[in-house]
């Protein structure tokens, strides 16, 4: 079955009306047809499949988390849960723009937590399959599907399945001015409807309908992966001399074709080992002469090189990762740091901000449960050293407020703990100009 983001004008834009656009090609010149669902599958292979394993196992290794926030207003939360350290009450503020007023704590034991934990029945499928399963999806499949499996007398959910993206159309009925009325699933003979409320879906950024279709990396680079993967399969034909012969072998007298064949096997065998040459025996008279080719190898390698680099853009991942011969450890924590902040924690985003919306409401309607995760970004410890003993030094912050950055206990004495850092050796001469000020030679 073709999917629904191929299918732009079965479902028409809910302020527009007519939603028509023209996807019959991918290219500028109009000759390779725009991907469906299964050139997209399909595509899930060499940089894509790095691409998007990278994503999906960075991703599900960051793990949601509960917190609940509470306003002067609001009643004591009754769920069990733990402080929120200072850091990462700050990142929550900012990407959830949570006021400073509300205290945020994190909910320890919760109903949704064991449901994203147990997930359903099979063994397969557990907390991190799901979740690299779904940005697997969501890149390469440019949508991702839940079936959220509701007990009808609690109207809970009780187990979550991820359907392949494949076999899932969203639907609308004929009039209906709803964006879905049902989504559908179909694989072989097996038709199945859901309801709007039954399914979660993930979808990435899109412009041609915000509310239904997004375009997942593989889709976006589509043009480059297929580049990419027609030079492998042209190198892999000219290793295995599919393509041509290195050396034309004409007897200087006619031998039949059923000889020149016999030769022509016995000469490859004996002089084509691993295939990376080949000969070709002709049955009338001529002369031995080596086939010249252009030298485009190299050209191909750039070409090949282009095209990763643009696949690589499109799902946010460092090349570095890709080829990291001889890599610094500097570099390496720029790529982690690049991924992070491009790759990461967008999609750590659309995940964490669609199951607010769609999962939390199950559980509670107030507004005051939401998921969110750690900062994805990594931490340049000795950067924030250096920032921190510096601040303390030129007296921005006392030295407990810097112990309190890294978690540790306020010093008993902070004066006495500054004086003895900034008096250190080696701090910019702090040490001996203090020293002269004590010793009177300096103005106090």
């Amino acid at each position: 079955m073709e999917s629904t983001f191929k299918k732009i004008g079965e479902l028409s834009d809910p302020f527009t009306g007519d939603g028509q656009y023209d996807q019959t090609y991918a290219d500028h010149y109009k000759t390779q047809q725009y991907p469906n669902i299964s050139d997209l599958l399909n595509a899930y292979k060499r940089i894509n499949f790095a691409c998007a394993n990278i994503n999906a196992n960075g991703c599900a290794g960051h793990e949601l988390k509960l917190f609940v926030k509470t306003r002067s207003s609001d009643k004591k939360t009754v769920l069990n849960t733990a402080k929120v350290g200072d850091n990462k009450q700050d990142f929550l503020r900012q990407e959830f723009e949570i006021k400073d007023s509300e205290v945020i704590e994190e909910v320890i034991e919760h109903p949704v937590l064991v449901l994203l934990k147990e997930v359903n029945d099979q063994p397969f499928l557990n907390s991190y399959t799901l979740k690299a399963l779904t940005f697997l999806y969501f890149d390469i499949a440019s949508a991702a599907y839940w079936w959220v499996d509701i007990d009808k007398f609690l109207n809970r959910p009780k187990n979550i399945w991820i359907l392949p993206s494949q076999h899932v159309l969203p639907k609308r009925e004929s009039g209906s001015d709803k964006i879905v009325d049902y989504y559908e699933y179909v694989n072989g003979d097996k038709v199945k409807r859901y309801s709007p409320e039954e399914i979660i879906q993930f979808i990435p950024l899109g412009v041609k309908n915000p509310y239904l279709e997004g375009i997942g990396s593989a889709e976006g680079s589509y043009e480059a992966s297929l580049l990419s993967n027609k030079l492998a399969s042209m190198t892999s034909h000219l290793l295995d001399n599919d393509g041509r012969p290195d050396i034309l072998y004409s007897p200087k007298e006619g031998i039949g074709a059923a000889e020149a064949t016999g030769l022509e096997k016995r000469l490859n065998q004996k002089y084509s080992q691993g295939r990376s040459g080949g000969w070709h025996v002709a049955d009338e008279p001529a002369d031995i002469k080596p086939m010249n080719y252009p030298p485009r190898d190299i050209a191909r390698l750039d070409i090949n090189e282009q095209a990763k680099i643009e696949i690589c853009n499109a799902y946010s991942v460092p090349v570095a990762f890709l080829d990291n011969r001889n890599i610094s450890r500097e570099t390496i924590f720029g790529a982690l740091t690049l991924h992070a902040i491009f790759g990461i924690k967008p999609r750590l985003g659309i995940y964490a901000e669609t199951l607010n919306k769609r999962l939390i409401p199950f559980y509670d309607e107030s507004g005051r449960l939401f998921f969110g995760y750690d900062d994805p970004v990594p931490e340049d410890k000795e950067a924030k050293l250096a920032e921190v003993t510096r601040q303390i030094e030129v007296g921005m912050i006392e030295p407990n407020e810097g112990r309190k950055k890294y978690n540790l206990p306020p010093h008993s004495d902070p004066e006495a703990s500054r004086l003895k850092r900034i008096n250190a050796p080696g701090l910019s001469g702090a040490g001996p100009r203090q020293a002269s000020r004590e010793s009177g030679e300096a103005e106090k």
